[in-house]
């Protein structure tokens, strides 16, 4: 935010540029896509167009409005939003926005009531964590752009209050350890950062739900020390190639759903019966997938058997899997339920298969599946 000045004289200015106490600004492109919604709630607090002809509609236009959710309708060229009394801002969004629409953590740093910060999934979001340091009545920060913005995870760490922390391809820094006592996080994504850190740092966050640590070298540990966080449904450690996992080590986690984990050793068996997506690298792993009761997704270069499969149970997407018996295989799956949920719909293995499944390919390409077997 540009610089601004108190003065005592009197007489009046009509120029809008002149930055205003207590207010910030945010730039929006012409060419932002229709259907980006603002949403902020606070005191007091308004928010107007000072250049060009943004318009806020929400059963009507108005080129000025009190808190809400509005979408933003823009004109033929760029534009400035100004928001009036930050200080009584509690909560402030934006959704569904496309390239096209700038905000400056500076400009919040006052804001001292705030509770939610989003912008999801493509506004610009620049500045330092550091302006956020004092704002600790903050319960979610949720950047869906997250390129322009620095600092230090340090500069989080008394925002006890936090349960959402999603900050993706960011160049922040700083160490997982900063974390450990913000004990009421249930959402932790910092993937494609350049923070470092072990995961047994984040052993005593009991209430996550989801980890998402993907594309971090700098990561290391053991995916067994996270074995109390019992109320993970998604857990996202890929490219993480200085970290271990046992599959026998995840026993515990018994709301897994979703698993993305790389040098992994152990058999495939032993993954929780809640698990439905699986993408594994590297390591040691086998097993028979045959048995694998509610997993409709595995990706891994890996050697499995495969024995018998009921047709009761789903078909399981596979991709890049060795298997051992691909004709039975192809056969047992053309048998199973096609989900209707199925976010895959892909056979693709390596093994050696005979004529005795072409039938079944058939029957799974009616079914809406492509199959494909490379040679091993």
């Amino acid at each position: 935010m540009a610089k601004c000045f108190i003065t005592k004289l009197n007489g009046a200015v009509e120029d809008n540029s002149i930055p205003k106490l207590g207010c910030f600004y945010i730039p929006v492109s012409k060419d932002m896509t229709s259907g980006g919604k603002v949403s902020f709630l606070g005191t007091d607090v308004t928010m107007k167009e000072v250049e060009g002809l943004p318009i806020f509609k929400n059963n009507g236009n108005s080129s000025i409005v009190n808190e809400g959710s509005y979408e933003i309708v823009t004109g033929e060229k760029d534009c400035t939003i100004e928001v009036e009394n930050k200080y009584g801002l509690t909560s402030f969004s934006f959704y569904n926005v496309s390239e096209g629409l700038e905000l400056n953590l500076e400009d919040l740093k006052f804001s001292k009531l705030l509770t939610s910060i989003s912008t999801y999934p493509l506004v610009t979001v620049s500045g330092d964590l550091d302006s956020l340091k004092d704002l600790t009545g903050l319960t979610q920060l949720n950047f869906g752009k997250a390129t322009g913005i620095t600092g230090n995870l340090s500069s989080l760490k008394e925002l006890t209050a936090l349960g959402i922390l999603s900050i993706d391809a960011s160049p922040i820094t700083g160490d997982l350890d900063s974390l450990k006592d913000l004990t009421g996080l249930t959402q932790l994504i910092l993937s494609n950062t350049k923070v470092i850190g072990n995961l047994s740092s984040l052993a005593g966050l009991t209430g996550l739900t989801r980890i998402s640590l993907g594309h971090i070298q700098s990561i290391i540990g053991s995916l067994g020390s996270l074995r109390n966080l019992t109320k993970l449904t998604q857990l996202d450690i890929r490219d993480c190639t200085n970290t271990t996992c046992n599959l026998s080590e995840l026993s515990t986690l018994t709301n897994l759903q979703r698993l993305y984990a790389t040098n992994v050793d152990g058999n495939i068996s032993a993954l929780p019966s809640s698990v439905t997506y699986v993408q594994l690298q590297g390591g040691t792993h086998t097993g028979d997938l045959a048995t694998l009761k509610n997993v409709r997704y595995l990706s891994s270069s890996n050697q499995f058997t495969w024995s018998s499969r009921p047709s009761s149970y789903d078909i399981i997407a596979l991709n890049n899997c060795v298997i051992d018996n691909v004709d039975k295989m192809l056969q047992d799956q053309a048998a199973c339920n096609a989900p209707s949920n199925a976010e895959t719909k892909s056979i693709s293995v390596v093994g050696t298969r005979t004529s005795a499944s072409d039938s079944a390919i058939e029957t799974l390409q009616n079914k809406g599946y492509t199959v494909s077997v490379a040679s091993a």
